[in-house]
């Protein structure tokens, strides 16, 4: 009797092991991917791109993945404010247009606009395609910011983004890390990394003229506020054209999926078992 009794400990503990490990881990963080009209990215590969992000990305890497058109820019928005001081790092993705919700345009709002005061909670924001905050393409209708202005305005840093076109960059060793799928290319409107001061840290540079880390410029780059823990991140502000093959979608999924949970930066939530635990621990027991 002890020795089935036993045996019976023994098959519920390596029962219990098996189903802990088999229970899946999923992140807390969400993205909303804004897929209005674009700037300097195709309109129907910045769609399939963003379905791509989505299919690979929602309900495991990150916990939801929404997307939000040039119709939906109020839902935008009070997604933002939802989820502006959750606790968790989420993330607005932009595709070289800023819509006016989270930055009035003309600069309007030079202090203190939703961009702002979602990146000084503790957020991130990540931008490909055309300059940062430089304009808003909904619905077609083409209205610009002052370029250098309001990147500095939102992030307040100056000078973080000037014209660098026709630079060519190199992947550094930690693009080829976590960014396996990124290749030398020309990057037109790089962040400048000399402009970066406190409370900015650069947290990664993906690629750079030189292809060190530390560099004049960089682009792919991530940079990050010691102050408000906000992310800023740019990938390939460059024109289509300058891209080679890349695929934007793949280079956003590697930062995410890559770097950013392996640098810790996304919380973790067990997957709820649905019952199954206990159901298999009653069968043992009987």
């Amino acid at each position: 009797m002890r020795i089935l009794k036993s045996a019976k400990t023994m098959v519920a503990g390596l029962f219990i092991l098996a189903f802990t490990l088999c229970i899946g881990v999923s992140h807390a963080s969400d993205l909303a991917l804004f897929v209005g009209n674009p700037s300097w990215y195709n309109v129907g590969t910045m769609q399939d791109d963003a379905a791509k992000i989505m299919d690979t990305l929602n309900g495991g890497v990150l916990k939801e993945v929404k997307t939000f058109n040039d119709d939906q820019v109020k839902d935008l928005e009070a997604w933002a404010k939802a989820n502006m001081k959750d606790g968790e790092l989420d993330i607005i993705w932009l595709p070289g247009s800023t819509p006016d919700v989270l930055y009035p345009i003309p600069d309007l709002k030079p202090d203190g606009s939703l961009a702002e005061e979602w990146l000084d909670n503790g957020n991130m924001i990540i931008n490909l395609g055309d300059w940062f905050a430089c304009l808003s393409n909904e619905k077609g209708v083409l209205r610009r910011n002052d370029a250098g202005a309001a990147p500095a305005n939102i992030l307040d840093l100056p000078a973080i983004i000037k014209v660098t076109d026709n630079l060519p960059v190199i992947v550094t060793e930690t693009g080829k890390k976590y960014m396996p799928s990124l290749k030398d290319f020309i990057a037109d409107r790089a962040l400048q990394l000399g402009s970066v001061i406190e409370p900015w840290e650069v947290a990664a540079a993906f690629a750079t003229p030189s292809g060190k880390e530390k560099d004049l410029q960089a682009d792919p780059v991530v940079i990050h506020n010691t102050k408000t823990d906000g992310y800023f991140a740019i990938i390939t502000q460059t024109l289509p054209d300058h891209m080679g093959d890349m695929s934007r979608a793949t280079l956003t999924i590697e930062l995410i999926k890559n770097w950013m949970s392996g640098s810790g930066l996304l919380k973790s939530a067990s997957v709820n078992s649905g019952g199954k635990l206990a159901t298999t621990w009653a069968q043992i027991k009987s």
